[in-house]
């Protein structure tokens, strides 16, 4: 980049630097919703957004993962390259950028920070700066198709200046209410935000009606066609993603492939949703003499799927519950979920920065909370559900 970035940072940073920076940045909790202001930045970096060819765009309370996974899987599968630009991550920001399943590497991560280093003094957020970098990453690399997985809400969302071929809205809930809206219909207005004139949005056929409202009505004024899609009847036999929620996440991968390249028969599609993976959702592991299962349910509505996939499963049996709740989220309607499966709870303050506090939690739980500490082994549980925060689960050692 020009060395008239640099005005404020002589210095370019290295790779554990710039990482070292994120996690400050992403310690303020930098969120600021104002597409405007990115403007400048753009501009600066010749508004890379505006030339980046087949993005999807994705936004939802719940599924976005899942959807972005066995879209991506499909697409790889009939010979595209797919760029993917999603969050959180599990062990690495570089995660986060990636084409065919393969993060950036730590010198072209290193390279990219750097041509964003000097808006930092312009209070570039830690979401604003990897988005940016994302940008120039896949203008560098020129996947065939591009995923877009909004971080929060859509309207105001950092990914939403690009202009895509295809939204994908997925299931809308509570969630994230002191930004969004208390209501379903101000949180349906904000994830609609990502409607454009003229392009297709792809959403489930159950969504709650007061949502397809609003999704109608915002395709109605943009002229974009509104496709709602019905779940699968059944996922493909040996399907890695298999929760009762994938019939309806897998549905609209399948959707999206059928708009995008008309040409793509059933079994490639069957094959593509079968072998998609994604950490975290509803994960068998053996470990030792253990049956563990890992789960991100974080809010009211994915810990009902949980529930839902759990009893589907496994019937009545109770597992230890261990779970670790971010402070955004609601610890009230996450007990009360989990206490459907299994009243044996424990909670782990995962850490200092993000994780609620163990007694402020215990003060919610109507039932006797056990504490646990991070990795820590359990001799005397043979059958574990980790569930929560994915900042929960990205530290966990399984």
């Amino acid at each position: 980049m020009p060395s008239k970035l640099y005005s404020y940072y002589a210095l370019a940073m290295n790779y554990e630097e710039a990482i070292e920076t994120l996690r400050h940045l992403a310690k303020k909790k930098g969120i600021n919703y104002s597409l405007e202001r990115l403007d400048p930045f753009l501009e600066a970096l010749n508004n890379p957004h505006l030339q980046l060819k087949n993005c999807i765009h994705i936004a939802g309370t719940n599924g976005k993962g899942s959807t972005v996974a066995f879209l991506k899987s499909i697409l790889i599968g009939m010979g595209f390259s797919v760029g993917t630009y999603t969050s959180p991550h599990k062990h690495s920001y570089r995660e986060r950028i990636s084409i065919d399943n393969k993060p950036i590497s730590e010198a072209a991560f290193c390279r990219l920070f750097n041509d964003c280093l000097a808006f930092h003094e312009q209070g570039l957020t830690e979401f604003e700066t990897l988005t940016l970098m994302s940008f120039l990453y896949f203008n560098e690399m020129k996947p065939d198709y591009i995923l877009y997985e909004t971080g929060l809400g859509g309207r105001l969302d950092a990914t939403n200046v690009i202009q895509p071929k295809l939204c994908i809205i997925t299931s809308i809930d509570y969630d994230h209410q002191a930004i969004l809206g208390d209501t379903l219909e101000q949180i349906a207005k904000e994830k609609a935000g990502i409607i454009k004139t003229h392009t297709p949005l792809i959403t489930p056929l159950n969504q709650d009606e007061r949502v397809l409202t609003i999704l109608n009505e915002t395709c109605t004024k943009k002229n974009a066609a509104l496709i709602p899609v019905a779940p699968l009847s059944a996922l493909p036999e040996g399907t890695k993603l298999k929760a009762t929620c994938q019939k309806e996440n897998a549905a609209l991968a399948k959707a999206a492939v059928k708009l995008l390249e008309f040409r793509c028969n059933d079994d490639i599609i069957d094959r593509g949703i079968k072998e998609a993976y994604l950490w975290g959702r509803f994960e068998e592991k053996i470990v030792g003499d253990k049956l563990i299962i890992l789960d991100g349910a974080h809010n009211k509505a994915s810990v009902q799927t949980l529930v839902d996939s759990f009893k589907a499963t496994y019937k009545d049996k109770k597992p230890a519950i261990i779970f670790g709740v971010h402070q955004s989220k609601s610890v009230k309607d996450i007990i009360e979920g989990l206490l459907q499966i299994s009243d044996n709870l424990y909670y782990c303050e995962f850490d200092n920065e993000f994780a609620t506090p163990f007694e402020q939690v215990k003060k919610e739980s109507p039932v006797k909370l056990k504490p646990y500490v991070l990795n820590e082994a359990i001799d005397n549980e043979d059958f574990i559900l980790f569930t929560g925060s994915f900042y929960f689960l990205g530290h966990l050692k399984v």
